[in-house]
């Protein structure tokens, strides 16, 4: 053998060996003290906690699997009390990565209290819900599982419990573009209504205000790059944060004001929630994020629509929700609270800022006034329902390994 072809060969295993190292590099991502892989899901405190029937004066609660792509969703099932006939229902599903024990329930409540029956679900991987790995948001399952729902519902009608033929779709933060998606797709011949709280429009704009810096958007790439390429050599996925504040500059999906801390860290004891829940969400999600504009769809939406919004909102700024909701070929009503994004949950059971919600979901849904005045008559001793929905909504986030 030549000196060329050996040079040749020594050069070869250099590019090898550097590929190799780059791959490992990547694979573990050693400079990222914010990312782990380990997640996983704990059970023990499911039945025993939130998972308890509730059977209060206005209405009850039970915990129903459904079925979704050959897996198990969990959804608490609300229905109100005092009806002659089977009432409306809205479904329900939290934002990014979040679930239903994460602030759903008080809006459930409160929902079968003026006369709805509420579906409030947890995606595959999530919560209650079936599917490994663990805190995997995409975009499609997502919306496959909002279908699901659906069609259960529709189908059966829950034997009998609820009217599947009034049907309204409810979502906050990234399930609001999901609900939006979903009734652009289906029509108001399965949909009569939607409620988009703080809703995904589009993916962050380097032009937006607290769009991350150039070596967090890298670095972001780089997680979701690593987790992709695990998936696909069978190693357990990479996590990255799903929120933290905006001045710690660490590597989070979702960049927190300071007004919206202290409903991630109330005081008092540390909360639990389903499946041992943590801060923390498959980096793959990236990918499926960037190509999601559920704001294009507004054109197509043709059944009313109600939009919440925070003035000083920052993922979903009041000028673009207003600007989605007057593309909607129906009814429309836009609300706007003095509320940043994570501020806008806790205060949208305000009854100032709940009741018109509830006025616009009886109209659409069809809700007969003296049953939901049969209903509210059996709420109206349960003084601490108020305090009750406050402290639900508080979530404390627990840090990444």
């Amino acid at each position: 053998m030549g000196r060329g072809s050996g040079a040749a060969l020594a050069h070869g295993a250099a590019r090898a060996a550097l590929a190799a190292l780059s791959l490992g590099a990547l694979l573990a991502l050693p400079w990222e003290p914010h990312v782990d892989t380990e997640f996983v899901r704990d059970t023990s405190y499911d039945a025993a906690g939130p998972n308890a029937p509730i059977d209060a004066a206005a209405f009850s609660r039970a915990t129903e699997r459904i079925p979704s792509r050959g897996e198990l969703l969990e959804a608490w099932v609300y229905l109100p009390k005092g009806l002659s006939k089977p009432p409306p229902v809205i479904i329900m599903a939290h934002g990014l990565g979040a679930q239903k024990d994460v602030g759903l329930g008080a809006y459930g409540e409160r929902f079968a209290k003026a006369g709805i029956a509420a579906v409030v679900f947890d995606y595959r991987t999530f919560g209650g819900s079936d599917g490994e790995p663990r805190h995997w948001v995409s975009v499609t399952r997502h919306l496959q599982d909002y279908a699901s729902v659906l069609d259960h519902v529709q189908s059966t009608n829950l034997g009998g419990r609820v009217d599947g033929g009034r049907v309204a779709l409810w979502g906050v933060s990234f399930s609001g573009g999901h609900v939006m998606e979903t009734a652009a797709r289906l029509g108001p011949q399965r949909i009569k209504a939607i409620v988009a709280n703080e809703p995904y429009l589009r993916p962050p704009h380097p032009l937006d205000g607290h769009y991350p810096d150039a070596r967090r958007t890298l670095r972001m790439l780089a997680a979701a790059l690593s987790d992709a390429l695990r998936r696909l050599l069978g190693l357990p996925p990479v996590y990255v944060r799903l929120a933290a504040p905006i001045s710690e500059g660490a590597l989070a999906l979702v960049p927190l004001l300071d007004s919206d801390l202290p409903h991630f860290k109330p005081d008092g004891p540390a909360r639990r929630y389903q499946g041992g829940w943590k801060n923390k969400v498959c980096a793959r999600m990236l990918f499926g994020t960037l190509a999601y504009y559920p704001g294009r769809r507004a054109a197509s939406i043709s059944v009313p629509a109600f939009f919440r919004a925070g003035a000083r909102d920052h993922l979903a700024p009041p000028d673009a929700v207003r600007a989605a909701a007057g593309k909607v070929a129906a009814e429309t009503h836009v609300q706007v609270l003095n509320a940043s994004h994570i501020e806008a949950h806790p205060m949208g059971l305000r009854p100032e800022n709940l009741d018109p919600l509830l006025a616009f979901l009886h109209r659409h849904l069809a809700v007969d006034p003296a049953e939901a005045a049969a209903v509210a008559a059996l709420a109206s001793g349960e003084r601490a329902a108020a305090a009750a929905a406050a402290a639900e909504v508080s979530v404390q986030f627990p840090e990444t390994d």
